[in-house]
C-alpha cells in the first residue's frame, strides 16, 4: 500500500528523556511516500506516524501484528545517524517483544538495528556509525497481546536524523 503525503507539519518542543533538550522537526516533506502492510481506520492512517503530533498513531488491523511494516522514504539519499520510535503503549503495557530498522540504499536494504526484547515506549536507536539512506524501514518482528490483550501495531511517531541531530 502506498500513501503520498501532501501537507507538511512542524513540531517544536521538548523531550523529557533528552533532559529537556530542544528540538525542532519538520515531519515530512510534501510528496514524500509512506509504504505501509496495512492499517486499521483512516484516523490511524500511517501518516500519523511522522505528523509531528506525539498523540496520533499509525495503527494496523487487530490481530495483525508479526512482520508488519512501514516505510519512510525520505525523498534522496540522506546521512542517517539517529531512529527515534514512539510506541503507542507505554513500556509496563508495550506489546511489541521484536522488531528491526532496516535502510534502503543503492537498491538495497542493510539491517542496522534489531532488538530482541520488549520494546520501551520510546526507542532512542543511536546508530554505530553514519549511514546513507533514502528510505527508512521498521518492521515489528514478534509481539503479543501485551497487558491489553490487543494484537496489533500503534506507533504514535517516528523521527529521523543526521549526523548532526537534525531532523532528515
Amino acid at each position: 500500500i502506498v500513501l503520498q503525503i501532501l501537507a507538511i507539519s512542524f513540531c517544536v518542543g521538548y523531550i523529557a528523556s533528552e533532559l529537556l533538550a530542544p528540538w525542532i522537526c519538520l515531519s515530512i516533506n510534501p510528496g514524500t511516500t509512506i509504504k505501509f502492510s496495512s492499517n486499521s481506520i483512516p484516523s490511524t492512517a500511517p501518516s500519523k506516524a511522522v505528523d509531528g503530533d506525539y498523540s496520533s498513531r499509525w495503527g494496523t488491523n487487530q490481530n495483525q501484528l508479526e512482520n508488519e511494516w512501514i516505510e519512510i522514504d525520505l525523498g534522496s539519499a540522506k546521512t542517517v545517524r539517529q531512529i527515534k520510535v514512539f510506541f503507542e503503549r507505554a513500556t509496563a503495557e508495550q506489546n511489541i517483544t521484536s522488531f528491526k530498522i532496516e535502510l534502503y540504499n543503492n537498491g538495497s536494504y542493510t539491517k542496522v538495528y534489531q532488538k530482541d526484547t520488549r520494546a520501551a515506549q520510546e526507542e532512542n536507536i543511536l546508530l554505530d556509525q553514519d549511514y546513507t539512506a533514502s528510505k527508512v524501514k521498521l518492521t515489528v518482528l514478534n509481539g503479543d497481546g501485551g497487558t491489553m490483550g490487543w494484537v496489533n501495531v500503534g506507533i504514535n511517531e517516528i523521527e529521523v536524523y543526521d549526523e548532526n541531530q537534525a531532523t532528515v
